[in-house]
């Protein structure tokens, strides 16, 4: 299977959430399922930018068997709510909900798939239900939501020098968000309920993840050079405490960062490549 070759047609649904509708969509396959993978997203921009990638990634999973479901989390998307009433426990309920539906509507077993901020809510999802999936899939994972919280409150700093307005720092940020007040970001408002978790959450502190596999990949320039620094000292915590860690390093632009469409046909080989391994085991 090559991408761009499956022509599965997606089914939108509205599952109900804990805090309201969840946004759906069900790639389903025409043969007997090998199992189901659910999509866990990207935030904000991140998101809007990957939606082309993860249609994509998810039409190649079900021409190859998988029924897969793209959800959008309460407050973002077509999902019911407002981004300032999301809370991270909101998110990993949507996670769960979903990953229920999804094991009455497939066969087999049940992967998630996290894409950047996904990944880490993937993989917390995961630690509080061992039993619940086979695998994880990371693509290019936030692995420290207090580092990933500090980028995404920089792009603020530079937005206020761009306007000319009184300057804010992060701490500045951080301290008015814990008071309630509501952050615009790039076009997002952030709630501190929501931001105080992330500030909290790292990959390395999911002690329950180990004996899980997961596969993280990756985008790099040069599949040669050795991974970013802080992503190999991670999957190094997460090998040291039995994590069953695999990393690839995918030349492939990183999407979720460019401001006008592209090409990741590398990425979509590279992944389709391992659940290929999967259902060749199978046969």
């Amino acid at each position: 299977m090559t991408a761009g070759t499956p022509t599965a047609v997606p089914y939108p649904a509205f599952l109900q959430g804990n805090a309201g509708r969840l946004f759906t969509l069900h790639f389903k396959p025409d043969a007997p399922d090998r199992g189901a993978i659910l999509c866990v997203p990207p935030f904000g921009e991140e998101m809007n930018r990957t939606r082309a990638l993860m249609a994509a990634q998810a039409r190649e999973f079900a021409g190859m068997g998988y029924g897969c479901l793209l959800l959008d989390l309460f407050g973002t998307g077509d999902s019911g709510g407002d981004l300032p009433d999301a809370t991270w426990e909101i998110w990993r309920s949507d996670v769960e909900n979903a990953a229920r539906w999804l094991a009455d509507h497939s066969e087999g077993p049940i992967s998630l798939w996290g894409i950047r901020l996904g990944c880490l809510l993937a993989a917390e999802v995961a630690a509080m239900h061992p039993d619940m999936f086979e695998r994880l899939l990371f693509w290019q994972p936030v692995a420290d939501g207090k580092t990933y919280l500090t980028q995404t409150l920089r792009l603020r700093v530079s937005a206020l020098v761009d306007r000319n307005e009184p300057p804010e720092t992060t701490a500045e940020m951080r301290e008015r968000l814990a008071g309630g007040a509501l952050l615009e970001v790039s076009g997002y408002v952030l709630p501190g309920a929501l931001t105080e978790a992330l500030d909290r959450t790292r990959l390395v502190d999911l002690k329950r993840l180990a004996g899980q596999r997961v596969d993280w990949l990756e985008c790099v320039a040069d599949a040669e050079r050795p991974l970013p620094g802080g992503a190999s000292k991670t999957l190094e915590q997460l090998t040291a405490s039995g994590v069953e860690v695999q990393a690839h390093a995918v030349v492939a632009p990183q999407l979720w960062t460019l401001h006008k469409q592209a090409k990741a046909d590398g990425l979509l080989h590279a992944t389709s490549a391992l659940f290929s391994e999967r259902a060749g085991d199978e046969r």
